[in-house]
């Protein structure tokens, strides 16, 4: 092959007319193989550059130089990415499907494939809300039933009942006699013949 020649071929060292090695290709070897090429060496084509053995996972093309595109990831580009990603169209890592703008609301790991056990702020704010309400009637209403005498306890105080002590029915009224007896005049009435 004549020099001339071996300057319109791609995938040669004209010098030596030896293909290309160490993952290189084109004119004189002066290109690199993409590092997205998959398999152990990525090893591509000496003349053109295009990939043996396909593409790293999150890449695609011939030379495996374009990363997935939209909200897709994996190998060639097959995975979605999770709906529950952050930001615009979900987006995740092309390779490894990871969120790149966090989670939405209620979820939570790498792809956002976790419902979160917590609740909303707002719900534990109305829950603390609620409960000191009720902790606050609970403690008037005891205050209360346990507070000062009320004045029909201050009655029956002085009808000789007992604090707490109720009657049972009309007749177990307190007896009081401070009447004398009386006293008869000696006159005759009209009834005494």
């Amino acid at each position: 092959m004549d020099d001339l020649n071996c300057g319109l071929r791609y995938g040669f060292i004209c010098e030596t007319y030896a293909a290309c090695t160490n993952n290189t290709f084109g004119a004189n070897c002066l290109e690199k193989c993409s590092p997205n090429c998959g398999g152990l060496n990525n090893a591509c084509d000496n003349f053109n550059g295009f990939c043996f053995n396909g593409c790293d996972d999150g890449y695609l093309g011939k030379r495996c130089g374009a990363p997935c595109t939209k909200n897709t990831f994996g190998a060639n580009c097959t995975e979605i990415c999770n709906t529950n990603c952050g930001g615009p169209q979900h987006a995740c890592n092309n390779v490894n499907g990871f969120c790149l703008y966090g989670c939405v609301e209620g979820y939570h790991g790498e792809r956002c494939d976790i419902k979160s056990d917590k609740t909303p702020f707002v719900f534990n704010f109305l829950a603390f809300i609620i409960g000191y309400t009720l902790g606050l009637l609970l403690l008037t209403c005891i205050i209360v039933a346990l507070g000062p005498k009320s004045q029909s306890e201050d009655k029956d105080a002085e009808n000789g009942l007992e604090a707490g002590e109720e009657m049972d029915n009309l007749f177990d009224l307190p007896v009081i006699n401070n009447l004398s007896e009386p006293e008869y005049s000696n006159t005759e009435s009209i009834y005494d013949v």
